[in-house]
């Protein structure tokens, strides 16, 4: 009953209640970034499928062995309720640089029935491959003021890649060589 200032009004409300669909869930959803050289093999990470329907299911990764960067523990099973399962998901970085995302869609359903009452759960992965070979880095230096001799003076080092670029990335790393008729010694100082 609903009182207005117009009086009171009867109404029917009617539920239809559906059983829930959702079979399984993984986690981590999404994976953490993989970094490899090309070509390289064998990192791997792990993602745990999770039963939360209310009976035993089955479940299968799509595209299971369809990709040749991907390689899992399983690609199906049964469950019971309440169960998990840990699933290994190793990579194989490919020859070109760059990166490659997946997408890896698990379908769980309960044993005999239809493929509509199945449930989809998508677990997101990136492997980052960098080149396998660096050529030698060209940097460029410049003095910081004219140069006397037997003063010591600074040297501004631009530090860039193989193919001309300017790295602006901290907690890098090279050699510098100094050649000259005498012992000299350079110091590296970043600001």
């Amino acid at each position: 009953t609903v009182r207005s200032s117009s009086g009171d009004e009867s109404f029917v409300v009617e539920l239809t209640v559906n059983q829930a669909t959702l079979r399984a869930i993984a986690l981590p959803q999404v994976l953490p970034h993989i970094s490899m050289r090309a070509g390289e093999r064998g990192s791997t990470t792990a993602f745990t499928i999770y039963n939360v329907h209310t009976e035993g299911i089955e479940w299968s990764i799509e595209s299971c062995t369809d990709n040749p960067v991907y390689s899992f523990s399983q690609c199906n099973n049964s469950m019971g309720l309440g169960e998990s399962e840990a699933v290994e998901l190793s990579f194989t970085a490919p020859e070109l640089a760059g990166n490659v995302f997946g997408s890896h869609v698990i379908e769980a359903f309960v044993s005999g029935e239809d493929g509509s009452s199945s449930s989809t759960w998508t677990v997101e992965s990136t492997l980052i491959v960098s080149p396998n070979v660096m050529g030698p880095a060209s940097s460029s230096v410049a003095f910081q003021e004219d140069l006397t001799a037997g003063i010591p003076t600074l040297l501004s080092v631009t530090p860039r890649d193989a193919y001309g670029n300017v790295i602006s990335t901290f907690g890098l790393a090279f050699v510098a060589t100094a050649t000259g008729n005498e012992d000299t010694t350079v110091t590296a100082q970043f600001e």
